[in-house]
């Protein structure tokens, strides 16, 4: 699957600004009826390391309601979260209907990794039954994972969420050129980590992982991914919020609802006063009001005339007298 990749040459940057920016506003309305239609979006980013999963995700929800998603930066699981279940910590982080989930990394990270630790570990051992027992011990744990996947995402969809998953491609020679300037830029050093090394330095064994779990029924889950050429940065940023934006409105168009409107006819907007909101906002502008407004002295003089309460005298005089 991922030798069938085309590399598209790099889009026109004013054409990039265009497009981004009217996928942004189509998105922003996206959101809306989502929350309206209580459709919950699960956003999954896999993909090679350096090949733009972050830059990605922040041009996705610039335009978006921050209250309507949430961003969950996967890492091993540390504490708590290793002694619980495979899956427990990705549903302690979904999100409510009408809300959208993006994971950066996901299961299927680990999935991938702990298969080629295991197998890699078996490849360079002596002893032929410890390697088919490393490589029978592998096999056996990625299914279990791919079974706790498919359960997942089986009971996600049947409860009616979107569950959009994208693999960010780029070449060995890219990641490669994109981790060394990471590591000589001292702001940006910290984000390459042991995993991420491991990855390049053993670019082909997971190449072949990922082809077998985007491509093989055995090890794929519910739905299709949708493999980004990533190559440049511009047009795998169009084509994943093309991609978001395509499965969102086809998702929203079964249930009925005309993506075309801003807004479903009947529904309130995403931004909404409530009667006690608009009681506190009247209370603080009497408030202020109030504090602007000039003082009153007890003859009905105002503190703009100080001398009208004391006949015209000056304020010193009459306290003299």
């Amino acid at each position: 699957m991922l030798d069938e990749v085309v590399f598209e040459p790099q889009m026109d940057k004013g054409l990039y600004h265009e497009r981004r920016d009217q996928l942004g506003e189509r998105l922003m309305v996206l959101q809306q009826q989502a929350k309206a239609a209580k459709l919950g979006t699960v956003i999954i980013f896999e993909g090679w390391h350096a090949a733009g999963k972050g830059a990605c995700i922040s041009n996705l929800v610039v335009n978006l309601d921050p209250r309507l998603y949430s961003v969950h930066n996967i890492a091993d699981p540390v504490g708590y979260e290793a002694r619980l279940p495979f899956m427990a910590r990705f549903w302690s982080r979904l999100g409510a209907h009408g809300t959208m989930t993006i994971f950066n990394r996901s299961y299927y990270d680990a999935l991938s990794r702990s298969y080629v630790d295991e197998v890699r570990e078996g490849n360079i051992t002596a002893d032929r039954a410890t390697r088919e027992a490393l490589t029978e011990r592998a096999m056996r744990r990625i299914k279990e994972h791919v079974g706790s996947a498919r359960a997942f995402e089986t009971q996600l969809e049947a409860d009616g969420y979107l569950i959009v998953k994208l693999f960010l491609h780029i070449t060995k020679q890219e990641q490669t050129r994109r981790t060394i300037d990471l590591l000589l830029d001292q702001n940006s050093s910290w984000k390459v980590d042991d995993r991420d090394m491991s990855q390049l330095r053993h670019y082909e064994d997971y190449y072949r992982v990922f082809d077998r779990w985007l491509s093989d029924p055995k090890f794929m889950t519910t739905g299709v991914w949708h493999v980004v050429p990533s190559q440049y940065k511009r047009n795998a940023t169009i084509q994943v919020m093309q991609t978001i934006a395509d499965e969102m409105t086809r998702a929203l168009e079964a249930r009925g609802f005309d993506t075309s409107q801003p807004i479903p006819a009947g529904d309130e907007p995403v931004v909404t006063v409530t009667p006690a909101q608009r009681a506190f906002a009247e209370l603080e502008a009497a408030q202020v009001a109030e504090e602007r407004a000039p003082r009153e002295f007890e003859d009905g003089a105002s503190d703009a005339d100080p001398t009208a309460a004391n006949g015209g005298r000056p304020l010193t005089a009459a306290m003299a007298t």
